[in-house]
């Protein structure tokens, strides 16, 4: 039994992984895809180093991913033994859970609500008392006391009721907020005073809009021009869903002409692989630097040493619940790391990349 690592986890995760496979139930390599040549569109570009990512995805029976490996019939292609594909976040839209089912491959994910309902919950605050423009100017040396607002009787508009929907909703709820929600199924909200209410109205009567939806070929690009001009003059939009979901320049154009009163965002579409790495959110980042009320993030909204731990348990329990299902037979064998790694004698551990 083989758990291959395609992306990049952190360190007390990958402890957690390795003491609960390597000698007793499987064997763990680390081989993250970043540093060995595969791309974030799940290109398979047959250098040196995907070679050897190449060689180790040949015999795996089980893949884990973050959000960078784009798990597709490309992919799978070089994944003959492949039984388990384990998505160790929230969001699967880089998995194509069709290809996986026609070759008889499971797909789970991990999923952690705590920490980005947290980072939610601090954006829509935070843009309501306008710190943005408030640490924009302390930064330029001059004292402004820009007037905020309170959360309490405001209208949040939740888009997506799933695990993180729901638990956001619940937190803003119990702080005095009206909260409606749309989401493609009828949704139970477990005695919750949360109204279900379609697309369009929730876009005409929210005075917050916050996104926590999949990325489908449907939602993609919803929040565009047309959606921005139902929205109340004012209102605040929130993303710490996909990037996709969003027309970026539009929602610039939306701030600078007063029809936005804000917007946070922790996800954009191209996403520096490396830490430190250097990045130009374009036209949102130089709004941000001119003082409008315009927050960003580097993709973080589940970025805590608490919640990498919780999905790193469930990464486990799901793995030992499939071992157990199938009865698949495994073998003491020692970790294999690739060369780079072997030769600096690291057991694996890097960064975490978002």
């Amino acid at each position: 039994m083989k758990i291959l690592i395609a992306d990049k986890l952190d360190e007390g995760s990958l402890v957690k992984l390795h003491s609960a496979f390597d000698l007793d139930r499987a064997e763990v390599v680390n081989a993250p895809a970043q540093e060995l040549g595969l791309d974030r569109e799940g290109g398979c570009a047959r250098n040196r180093r995907f070679l050897a990512f190449e060689q180790e995805l040949a015999t795996a029976d089980v893949l884990i991913v973050r959000s960078t490996t784009k798990v597709n019939a490309d992919l799978l292609a070089y994944a003959p033994n492949l039984k388990l594909v384990v998505r160790a976040g929230n969001g699967m839209d880089n998995i194509d859970r069709a290809a996986c089912s026609a070759r008889g491959i499971e797909v789970k994910n991990a999923a952690d609500f705590r920490a980005v309902t947290e980072a939610t919950v601090y954006a829509i605050i935070g843009l309501l008392r306008q710190i943005p423009r408030i640490h924009a100017a302390m930064v330029d040396g001059r004292w402004e006391k820009i007037m905020g607002a309170e959360l309490a009787g405001k209208t949040v508009g939740i888009v997506g009721y799933g695990k993180i929907g729901s638990s956001v909703a619940k937190v803003l709820s119990a702080l005095g907020a009206n909260v409606i929600f749309s989401d493609v199924v009828p949704k139970e909200t477990n005695g919750v005073a949360i109204k279900q209410v379609a697309l369009p109205e929730l876009l005409a009567t929210s005075d917050i809009v916050s996104l926590h939806c999949d990325l489908t070929a449907d939602n993609k690009g919803m929040i565009n021009a047309s959606a921005l001009d139902k929205m109340k003059k004012g209102a605040l939009l929130v993303n710490f869903a996909r990037a996709e979901l969003v027309h970026t320049d539009a929602v610039c154009i939306a701030i600078e002409t007063g029809k936005l009163g804000g917007a946070h965002l922790d996800v954009f579409e191209r996403e520096p692989k490396e830490q430190k790495a250097a990045f130009d959110a374009g036209r949102i980042r130089a709004l941000a630097q001119r003082g409008f009320n315009v927050s960003l993030s580097s993709h973080i909204g589940n970025q805590t040493k608490e919640a990498q731990l919780r999905i790193a348990d469930e990464v486990v329990s799901i793995i030992r619940n499939f071992i157990d299902a199938r009865k698949l037979v495994t073998e003491r064998r020692p970790i294999r790391l690739p060369a780079t790694q072997a030769a600096a004698g690291q057991p694996g551990r890097t960064q975490h990349s978002g």
